[in-house]
């Protein structure tokens, strides 16, 4: 046997579930309904007593009482399950929200990236021409006639440093220029029309293309330099050889050799010719 305040406590537990229970909205109704049905047709009013009548009226009353109370339980059962639903919403906006918010901050911090990037090119750019003024005036100074083979070579090594470097940069900052707009048409494709679509390809070509022919007049320059120092270096060679007369083709007429490629670069593999023709007149 339990102590009695463990009875209780389980009897508390017990009626708490059964109260908190209910069965579908109009059962109870339903219930009344049939027992109103059964007594009218199994019992005699006439012989029904004070005691039966009572009893009657108290099964009655319960469950018209649960009925009632069942339908403000399923009312506030409903009223929180819409409100949970609610909330579940609104956290599932805020966090559409947050992504949302969370993307546009990144793309301002890939522009405000990009736009470093751009100005440091502009410095980059700029420190190339600087060195390249430097060494034409000191080629102008001294014809290249009278240096030495070392000085020579030194001064070839320079040039071809710099053709290097401005193909690196080029390459660098074109491909900036294809990354930023491929990533927004593969992110905004299907929120864009076909007319934007094309107008953000056509300002993708405008700017590639103006950027190659900011560095293709840079090059320009800088090549005919190369080029008065490699007709130095092969006069200084007993006899010149095939890939010479190739290359000074490249020197003359500066080309890639396709149409749809610019000649920026081929300034790799010629610079590694300049080196190669410094080489052999230290031989």
């Amino acid at each position: 046997m339990c102590v009695p305040t463990a009875c209780v406590c389980k009897t508390v537990c017990v009626l708490h579930g059964l109260w908190a229970w209910h069965p579908p909205v109009g059962v109870y109704i339903g219930v009344l309904g049939f027992l109103g049905v059964f007594v009218a047709l199994t019992r005699d009013p006439a012989k029904i007593g004070q005691r039966e009548k009572a009893a009657w009226i108290l099964v009655m009353t319960v469950l018209l009482v649960l009925e009632i109370r069942s339908a403000y339980q399923d009312r506030n059962e409903h009223d929180q399950q819409q409100a949970e639903a609610r909330e579940r919403e609104t956290k599932s906006f805020e966090s559409i929200a947050s992504g949302i918010e969370g993307a546009i901050q990144q793309s301002r911090e890939n522009f405000d990236a990009t736009m470093a990037k751009f100005q440091a090119q502009s410095a980059s750019l700029d420190e190339l021409q600087q060195q390249q003024t430097r060494l034409e005036q000191q080629v102008l100074t001294v014809p290249l006639a009278n240096l030495t083979s070392k000085e020579l070579t030194e001064k070839t090594r320079q040039i071809t440093s710099q053709m290097r470097e401005l193909l690196r940069i080029y390459v660098y900052y074109d491909g900036e220029i294809s990354n930023r707009y491929f990533d927004r048409l593969q992110g905004q494709r299907t929120r864009m029309t076909a007319k934007e679509i094309q107008d953000w390809k056509d300002e993708e070509k405008r700017k590639r293309a103006e950027l190659q022919q900011e560095y293709e007049t840079l090059a320009r320059t800088l090549i005919a330099l190369a080029n008065r120092f490699r007709v130095q270096m092969l006069s200084e060679l007993p006899h010149n050889s095939v890939e010479d007369a190739q290359r000074a083709m490249w020197f003359e007429r500066p080309s890639s050799g396709n149409s749809g490629l610019s000649f920026l670069f081929k300034l790799g593999e010629n610079a590694t010719y300049l080196d190669n023709l410094a080489n052999r007149i230290n031989f």
